[in-house]
């Protein structure tokens, strides 16, 4: 792609063009904001200090360098930005809508490593142009990348430090390479950034390999800012520089000068991923139950049976059963746009709204339909889209998804609503350029999007059998969960989701995922966490596995007495239950799981009350006080065993001893197989 630089002096900036070019984009310009008539400009967004020396980039690396003044201010400060007259962000808006239209650029590099507020307001501009946004630094540890920076050959210096452990009169003016191991001593001491991502200090790159001449600082300014006891501030001001040519420098390109250095690069991170293979991962592409019969579909009669049902308690809101219906595939659109509309209906019969929905779950009749019904779902959410699975399941021809969905509103003053929605393409975890966010918390829990292995860098399936995905796509899961939480999660996921094409990859996908939780570490918890394996005919591009999973969080001040479980297994004549149940604070997660090598002999009546019935009990045995607690249970079940319209029937029938307003809301799923042979139905909660 064609690339624009934003650059600010500063090592990020500078080191991203260097893994942008090792990626195989062109860099075609430089672009920079900075104040009018000052040093240093105190701006949320923007690294000014350092800008008088930024007009040499453009002859050091024979680019063109777009400079605009800055004439807003940090206006719209909140977590989210929405375009307001007179912000700063607005600057470089039209920076780039320049850039745009003189240099026909795809793509925007940004050395964004931590900062949600430069990045959402970066994504914000970039996605009104119809740009890409490239920060191959993003969620890079910061201790092997400030190391990598030093070993590619970026030389900087200190020109600014405002944090505690950093002195002006002693740090300002010191070499990056110098400063390396203060800043690992200050970052066990005072939980400093290594690469200075809390404000701590900032940097003036003056050669990289990307220079064909370096800067040479004749003469600088020291500034005292703050002369703060503990955390002094003070800059230098680069008074005097001048360019410089470098010996035997090969000038020719760009990339043969990258290609010299140990820059972490899209192909080592798949040798890396790759490394896991063993050869034995039976054979990539779409499973083997697409040729499904016309019996392992539910049945056009039980389409009838589809009826939206909703709650609301104490703790959230539920919604369940919500179709699209469509005799043709030219009515998809209008078929979604109905289904979108009852939907938004439920959720306001609750007292909610659209935006208060944090989790939708996707089941799609035939995945060649996704493309359009996406195109009409995304209007229905806006900023901050809830996270979503989305996988094919087996519904009758006539109807082009099921859905349903959780969510709910602040709690207490306390809590707080924070949403990953990176846009970005990095080497972190895949960018969600769809209507759909990585992870969502909110009252004590964290509900991440369905994960397949796709290489972050280019949003593709990674070429490989079910053994790695299952590695990378796990890996991508936890990435989003540290998003929004940065503990161990593994461990407080009481309940994870692998969709998986086909039954005999099953064995293999909880080997990784054992590996995973070893490698993890046991967390918070004393427990392992249960998985529920669905069988289904498709994933998204084709993909063999995907993982979803929520998590509770836990810190020290709730750790005491979080938890209890409630078990018990009971056997029937033909078939077989056991139920887990765990607790927390007001939350709960159930799995049920129902076994019979008869399945054709076991009475579905006598199942489904058998089940209400435990759950009620397990419920009153409960030994923490909650409010009532409703929440969404997922039902899948064999598609070929049971009948949907048998399942709605039964789930709903009063049955004695049962307290229905703690029974939840049931979301029935048809799928091809489950764990097992035995596995005939599962509810989860």
């Amino acid at each position: 792609m064609k690339v624009a630089a934003l650059i600010s002096g500063g090592k990020d900036s500078c080191f991203n063009m260097m893994t942008c070019i090792a990626e195989g984009h062109d860099i075609v310009a430089l672009a920079n904001l900075r104040p009018e008539h000052k040093d240093e400009l105190d701006s949320y967004m923007y690294q000014t200090v350092g800008h008088h020396a930024i007009d040499l980039y453009a002859e050091a690396m024979d680019l063109p360098l777009y400079i605009r003044t800055i004439k807003g201010s940090s206006l719209s400060i909140g977590r989210d930005y929405l375009p307001q007259e007179g912000d700063e962000v607005e600057d470089l808006y039209q920076l780039l809508t320049q850039i745009k239209l003189e240099k026909d650029i795809d793509a925007v590099s940004v050395g964004a490593i931590m900062s949600d507020y430069q990045r959402v307001r970066v994504e914000n501009v970039c996605q009104r142009l119809g740009l890409r946004v490239l920060a191959f630094l993003w969620r890079r540890n910061q201790k092997e990348l400030l190391r990598e920076m030093i070993d590619c050959g970026l030389k900087a210096i200190i020109i600014k430090v405002a944090a505690m452990g950093l002195l002006p009169d002693k740090h300002l003016g010191m070499e990056l390479q110098d400063i390396f191991p203060h800043m690992v001593k200050m970052k066990e001491k005072f939980g400093l950034n290594e690469c200075g991502e809390g404000g701590e200090y900032e940097t003036f790159v003056y050669d990289c390999p990307l220079f064909k001449k370096s800067i040479l600082i004749e003469e600088k300014e020291q500034v005292i800012h703050s002369d703060d006891a503990f955390a002094p501030v003070g800059y230098l001001n680069l008074k005097k520089c001048r360019l410089q040519d470098k010996p035997e420098h090969d000038v020719s390109s760009f990339v043969k000068e990258i290609e010299k250095y140990p820059i972490t690069t899209t192909s080592k991170w798949l040798t890396s991923q790759l490394a896991h293979d063993d050869g034995n991962n039976f054979e990539a592409g779409i499973g083997d139950v697409l040729n499904v019969t016309a019996s392992q579909h539910m049945s056009v009669e039980d389409e009838a049976e589809l009826i939206p049902s909703y709650a609301n308690d104490g703790n959230g809101f539920y919604v369940s059963g919500i179709r699209a219906t469509s005799q043709s595939i030219s009515d998809v659109s209008q078929a979604t746009i109905s289904a979108l509309d009852t939907l938004r209906g439920c959720i306001g019969a609750m007292g909610h709204a659209m935006s208060d929905v944090t989790s939708v779950s996707l089941y799609v009749g035939n995945m060649s339909n996704y493309t359009a019904i996406n195109t009409i779902y995304k209007n229905y959410f806006e900023i901050n889209p809830p996270t979503r699975i989305c996988i094919q399941v087996c519904l009758p021809p006539t109807v082009l998804f099921l859905l349903d969905c959780e969510g709910g509103k602040i709690s207490t003053e306390s809590d707080d609503r924070k949403t990953m929605y990176v846009q970005s393409l990095s080497l972190w975890a895949p960018a969600n350029l769809g209507p759909f966010s990585q992870s969502i918390s909110l009252n004590e829990k964290i509900w991440a999007s369905g994960t397949t292995a796709l290489v972050p860098s280019t949003l593709k399936l990674i070429d490989a059998g079910v053994k790695v995905q299952s590695r990378v796509a796990l890996n991508h899961l936890l990435e989003k969960f540290y998003g929004v939480w940065p503990y161990c999660v593994v461990g407080n996921s009481p309940l994870i989701y692998c969709y998986i094409t086909k039954r005999d990859h099953i064995p293999v996908a909880r080997r990784e995922f054992e590996a995973i939780l070893e490698e993890s570490g046991p967390g918070a918890l004393s427990f392992t966490p249960t998985i529920q394996y669905c069988v289904v005919p498709r994933l998204p591009q084709g993909a063999l596995v995907e993982w979803q999973a929520y998590a509770w969080m836990f810190t020290d001040s709730n750790a005491e007495g979080r938890l209890c479980v409630t078990q018990s297994k009971k056997s029937y004549p033909h078939w077989s239950m056991e139920l887990d149940c765990f607790w927390f604070r007001e939350h709960i997660c159930c799995r049920i799981e129902v076994c019979s090598s008869t399945p054709d002999e076991i009475n579905l009546q006598e199942v489904s009350s058998t089940l209400l019935l435990e759950y009620s009990k397990a419920m009153q045995k409960k030994r923490i006080k909650t409010k009532a607690n409703r929440g969404l249970a997922k039902i899948f079940y064999l598609v070929d065993k049971f009948s949907y319209r048998d399942l709605v029937k039964c789930f709903s029938q009063m049955t004695p001893d049962v307290d229905y307003l703690k029974i939840p809301i049931f979301s029935f799923i048809p799928v091809t197989s489950l764990d097992t042979e035995q596995h005939i139905l599962n509810w989860c909660q």
